[in-house]
């Protein structure tokens, strides 16, 4: 932006202004001895002095930390209940796998049996015919 600053356009040159954020930008504009920027360098430096610019610029500095701080609490929150939903689904999902794995155990168990109760009542059988 500086190398396309041109003291003549004095809209450029307010703009300039606005977007200054160190004191080598002001000196840079001051340079260019525009004396309507000058004024407004000057009084701009003599605001930042006083202690009500410093106490609102402390104020602003407290409220973007704290809504940082609210932000990462946020985070932090919305973190933990998604890993405690993944968690009950995990556990919910866990719970379904082993009762159906469980059924299933318990079915071919009976299957077995039956078929063992089955074979048992053949052999009563023939043995009842062999007598």
């Amino acid at each position: 932006m500086w190398s396309t600053l041109d003291k003549n356009d004095l809209l450029l040159m307010w703009l300039a202004v606005f977007n200054a954020n160190t004191e080598e930008d002001f000196q840079m504009i001051e340079d260019m001895s525009v004396s309507e920027i000058n004024e407004v360098v000057t009084a701009y430096r003599r605001l930042s002095r006083s202690p009500e610019f410093r106490e609102l610029e402390r104020q602003r500095d407290k409220a973007e930390m704290d809504e940082a701080s609210r932000m990462a609490n946020a985070t932090r929150h919305a973190e933990a209940r998604g890993e405690a939903r993944g968690e009950a689904r995990g556990e919910a999902c866990g719970k379904a796998k082993s009762e159906k794995h469980w059924k299933n155990v318990v079915a071919e168990k009976d299957a077995k049996h039956a078929l063992e109760i089955e074979e048992l009542y053949k052999q009563i059988k023939e043995l009842n015919e062999l007598k």
